[in-house]
């Protein structure tokens, strides 16, 4: 029989955490049914974590860490005001109170579209006016300021989740040149270059997008021009008017501006939402410089490879400046957005009212301080060693900002899980089990079933998530957190929590029925860091720099089980609350990360899940964000919940929030998922267009032609909602039909792969579209010797112009005389069978001549020159001035919901045979 001192060495060979049944042998438990007899503990009382206590701690923990990190976010800096000019004072310090200025100057304007009054008058003028005044008061002895008016014109293919070809005509790019008065012969000839657009998109006044940017970067250069030390290198201001157009202004600029050579950096300034921090995400690409610049420059750190990643792995429907810059300019930047308040993106709510006090102080300083530093740096001129790489970074609840080579986290990485491995083979597989007749092949079969037992408890959660989404669909409550993001708590968060509970209790119950709670603590921390271990290995083969979070994980486990307790001698056995203080110590940094990116990613998708369009279903994409980080958090406390008691009375607690929060979702308002209250903004989208729509034959005359008001919801609720507040105005809904190239409807973006039709309504109206149809004309129809055929066509319009090219099945189109790129058909559903190309045109000020241009299509040998080789339709765009508007508009915008946030034109569709 073992003695005292055998069973004491036993427990500390295994830090305390297996207890032994006192009344079996030796022979006895290798003998045994049970693999792990020898571990099980039925004639002895084993302590274990009170569960009043642990599970009252862990709520608790985990709330304050959340409301810390609510807290600390809705921070900022003190704002700043307006310093009287005076002869002799030189102030070269951001204000916010002189850039809300400009914003509210802006903001005035009205919506400012490509195109109308308001983007190519008022607020050019104004953006020049505070130009030209920051000229004239520069301090000449240290910079001298260059402003410009740039005019534009050009083409490029482009790829915004769907290909497409991108023309402009006229366009607008206002540039302002910071040159330092130097000694350096090269200081003026290497330049940062800062970007904003100061358009918006139709309906919206576009404070947020991206005014606020702009007015930004007025103050910034304002102070920069009162410094009276000259910085190293010239900085770029560039104020475009057209990046809601598909990006065409920036492409102006860098494929044509003579200052855009100078360019060796940039930084891009836009938003996808109102106010709160500035986020970076994106960096590079390669040139780990820029992102240490930041890093080591600004007062206000937020930045976050996962957002990066995020991004450019297409999860985000939109795109900016900084892909032009980077695919035509071959130059490396930082994109910065503010992405709060996502609700009032794109909408008539995207008023200055919603960007907090503090918003502009901690912007300006982050960029002036970034600016600054990027232009002091030899690095801009030539980085050397730091012209490739990529890096690793993100900030620590905009605290400290941590950045580190790509390279260096592959070999933290390896690093970690070797070490979390050897540790789990020193401490269970070494001599402790021989010497108690237990066997490595025992262990291993245990710690096998641990592992199971996680994967287990991680499918009961996906599962519970997934079945909540699925019912909510299905019982007509779907996205009901999009106006209540606490609705996310208990239909995912809690129910997930609660499945996992249940799953290691089952397994508790059956798989490990034998095994001591504190076998199973051991057994669960080392299956945990074996899984975790080989995601790590998985993340770091795959290059995902956002492994940087499961190495936190790692290694704050690993140094306070495998280091801090060995060194400091530390049992638990007789004392398992000091295991749960240990391990809340132990994560306490990786949960703060966890919850913290979580946090953000809700806040950001959360309103993007309004505008995703009817593909993706909303309920089961939250969903899956929010088991992300509850299978990290589980995951690394399982042993925790094994070691605890009380899981029962867990359980009634979450089924009673779970009960209550759900019933007040499915049975009350508070589960409807837009807003009535501006002061809270979370209304749907829906694009309302008067259209007119006709067909031409091959002889140009009309085969068919409607009127109608063309309903667009952005989500995946659809018009149901609107259908049952307003059911006689819409009773006579046509049935929506493919018909004619992209299906007949005249598309602003190439986005049908996202707002399918099929979802839309058209309801047809007596009343005629006041404004004209795109003029088309053939020029010429030539048959060259290589069996092609090139149409030319001019064509006048609107500012707004959308071509639809559908080559006919025996004479596929070959090449255009838009771009040197070869035509790329458009993205479309599957079960269209459709071959269209997506030209979008625009143009400022209204050209002297036509739009030109010649397409050339491949024939077969028995073509006749009379035969057709292509449809072809322009869609015209009314988006501003008088021919934006109808009666028949305004009288359908005025019955829509309150909880309805329309925006709304009219457009015309001609379809042709040529």
């Amino acid at each position: 029989m073992m003695d005292v001192r055998q069973r004491r060495q036993f427990a500390d060979d295994n830090n305390g955490f297996m207890s032994l049944n006192a009344s079996q042998s030796n022979k006895d438990r290798v003998s045994s049914s049970s693999p792990l007899s020898s571990l099980s503990s039925r004639t002895i009382t084993e302590k274990k974590i009170p569960g009043s206590i642990a599970w009252s701690v862990l709520f608790v923990y985990h709330l304050v860490l959340f409301l810390f990190i609510v807290n600390k976010r809705a921070w900022f800096p003190p704002v700043k005001k307006t310093t009287p000019d005076g002869p002799g004072v030189f102030n070269d310090v951001f204000e916010e109170e002189t850039a809300r200025k400009h914003l509210d100057a802006l903001v005035s304007f009205g919506q400012r579209t490509v195109g109308s009054y308001a983007n190519e008058k008022l607020a050019k003028d104004y953006i020049l006016g505070e130009l030209y005044k920051i000229q004239k008061n520069t301090v000449s002895t240290a910079h001298i300021l260059q402003v410009d008016e740039h005019n534009v014109s050009g083409q490029f293919s482009m790829k915004l989740k769907s290909d497409f070809l991108s023309v402009y005509r006229n366009l607008k790019n206002l540039v302002a040149k910071l040159d330092p008065v130097s000694k350096f012969e090269d200081a003026t000839e290497n330049s940062v270059l800062v970007n904003c657009h100061y358009d918006s998109v139709a309906g919206s006044p576009g404070a947020g997008d991206d005014a606020s940017s702009c007015s930004l970067m007025l103050e910034v250069l304002r102070a920069f021009s009162q410094r009276r030390t000259p910085l190293r290198h010239s900085i770029i201001f560039l104020f475009n008017s057209a990046e809601e157009n598909m990006l065409q202004a920036s492409h102006g600029f860098i494929t044509q501006h003579p200052w855009a050579k100078s360019v060796k950096a940039f930084v891009n300034l836009d938003a996808a939402g109102a106010g709160g921090w500035e986020i970076v995400f994106q960096a590079g690409p390669q040139h780990p410089w820029l992102i240490q610049t930041y890093a080591q420059s600004v007062s206000y750190p937020f930045a976050s490879i996962l957002g990066q990643e995020i991004f450019q792995g297409g999860l985000v429907p939109s795109d900016t400046d900084y892909q032009i810059f980077h695919r035509y300019g071959q130059i490396p930047g930082l994109d910065i957005a503010y992405v709060s308040n996502g609700y009032v993106y794109h909408t008539r709510n995207d008023r200055p009212e919603y960007i907090e006090q503090g918003c502009f102080q901690r912007g300006g300083d982050n960029l002036k301080s970034l600016l600054e530093a990027i232009a002091s740096t030899p690095k801009l001129t030539n980085p050397g060693a730091d012209r490739h790489g990529d890096m690793v970074f993100f900030d620590i609840v905009g605290i400290v900002m941590i950045a580190y080579p790509k390279r260096m986290a592959t070999i933290l990485n390896m690093v970690i899980i070797i070490f979390g491995l050897f540790g789990i083979i020193k401490r269970r597989m070494g001599s402790g089990h021989s010497q108690l007749g237990i066997s490595n092949g025992t262990y291993l079969r245990h710690l096998l079933q641990a592992i199971l037992g996680l994967f287990i408890m991680w499918i009961f959660l996906v599962l519970t998530i997934l079945t909540s989404a699925f019912l909510l669909v299905q019982v007509g409550r779907p996205m009901s957190w999009f106006n209540h993001s606490i609705n996310v708590f208990w239909l995912f968060v809690a129910p997930a929590v609660a499945a996992a509970i249940t799953g290691l209790m089952l397994l508790q119950k059956s798989v490990h029925r034998n095994v001591s709670a504190s076998s199973l603590e051991s057994l669960y921390y080392d299956a945990n860091i074996i899984i975790w271990s080989v995601f790590l290995a998985f993340l770091t083969y795959y290059n995902i720099g956002s492994a940087f979070l499961l190495t936190m994980w790692l290694w704050s486990m690993f140094f306070v089980r495998d280091c801090l307790v060995p060194m400091l001698d530390l049992q638990f056995r007789d004392n398992p609350i000091r295991l749960l203080i240990l391990h809340l110590g132990a994560i306490c940094l990786p949960t703060i990360m966890t919850l913290y990116l979580s946090h953000l990613s809700l806040l950001f998708f959360l309103p993007i899940m309004g505008r995703v369009g009817s593909f993706i279903i909303p309920d089961i994409a939250v969903g899956a964000m929010v088991a992300l980080p509850i299978i990290f958090i589980t995951g690394f406390s399982a042993n925790i919940i094994m070691f605890s008691s009380g899981k029962r009375k867990a359980l009634l607690a979450l089924s009673a929030i779970i009960i209550i929060g759900t019933s007040s979702v499915l049975f009350t308002d508070y589960g409807f998922p837009y807003s009535t209250d501006d002061s809270k903004p979370a209304y749907q989208r829906v694009f309302l267009k008067h259209i007119r729509r006709q067909f031409h034959d091959q002889d140009g005359n009309i085969t068919k032609a409607d009127n109608g008001l063309w309903f667009i919801t952005l989500d995946y609720s659809g018009l149901k909602g609107i259908q049952k507040e307003m059911p006689d105005y819409l009773k006579d809904i046509q049935p929506m039909k493919c018909e004619g190239p992209y299906c007949g409807w005249p598309y602003l973006y190439p986005f049908i792969w996202i707002i399918d039709y099929r979802t839309t309504a058209y309801v047809p109206v007596d009343a005629e579209v006041r404004a004209p149809s795109v003029q088309v004309n053939l020029v010429s129809k030539r048959m060259s010797a290589i069996r092609e055929v090139e149409l030319t066509f001019e064509v006048t319009g609107p500012d707004h112009i959308i071509a639809f090219v559908s080559p006919h099945a025996d004479s596929p189109l070959v090449r255009w005389s838009l771009s040197d790129d070869p035509p790329r058909l458009a993205k479309l559903p599957s079960d269209i069978d459709q071959d269209v190309y997506f030209i979008y045109y625009s143009h400022a000020e209204k050209p002297t001549t036509p739009w030109t241009f010649s397409l050339t299509f491949s024939v077969p040998q028995d073509w006749k020159i009379d035969k057709a080789v292509t449809d072809i339709a322009f869609a015209g765009h009314y988006m501003h001035g008088g021919l934006k508007e109808s009666a028949e508009l305004s009288a359908a915008e005025k019955r829509l919901p309150k909880w309805v946030t329309p925006v709304t034109w009219t457009a015309v569709y001609d379809s042709w045979i040529f």
